[in-house]
């Protein structure tokens, strides 16, 4: 397979997130989670605001969670993957 044209895709979306207008995170230290899943495997949560002002979008900060997993090298632990989930809003109440 040949995944060129997503590539270059991918590296422009890249480009315009990182030039073209701040991106703030603030993780809500105060609610960290971390769970160790094994003596070298862990993982975190955080819920935090990411605050957007880039490609038309009105710098409004909406809320995610952020997972990551981590692994430890010799005596540090250090970063294996990283997912920042969108938390959906809470649906209005009826009647």
């Amino acid at each position: 397979m040949h995944f060129t044209a997503g590539n270059e895709a991918i590296d422009q979306k890249l480009h315009d997130i990182g030039s073209s207008g701040p991106v703030v995170l603030e993780p809500d230290y105060s609610k960290l989670k971390v769970v160790g899943l094994t003596r070298d495997v862990a993982e975190s949560y955080v819920p935090m605001n990411i605050t957007v002002s880039y490609a038309g979008q009105d710098g409004t900060a909406k809320p995610f969670l952020m997972i990551i997993n981590w692994l430890r090298v010799g005596k540090d632990w250090k970063i294996a993957s990283e997912i920042i989930l969108p938390v959906p809003p809470v649906p209005a109440a009826k009647g």
